[in-house]
């Protein structure tokens, strides 16, 4: 790999790679031993949340109720849709 002003040989680039997949695989391993029964994933954001913040969405899986909440804040700012 050459630029401008630097040089790097292959063999420093794949050693580079292989740290990088060798610490993204950590860090992988560790997120999923975090999430528990406990936990869930919410279907919007993707962020992993406990279970007694989620609202099961028929046909569409479970949401964080921050997502919930943002949803309906978007629906009920429609002009044709007045809040509840």
């Amino acid at each position: 790999m050459a630029g401008p002003l630097a040089s790097i040989c292959d063999e420093c680039v794949d050693i580079c790679s292989e740290i990088v997949a060798e610490k993204l695989e950590e860090s992988t391993q560790a997120a999923m031993a975090a999430v528990t029964a406990e936990t869930f994933f919410c279907g919007l954001c993707k962020q992993p949340r406990p279970s007694s913040d989620g609202a099961l969405i028929p046909g569409r899986g479970t949401l964080c109720l921050a997502c919930v909440d943002a949803v309906r804040a978007v629906y009920f700012s429609r002009a044709d849709v007045g809040a509840p």
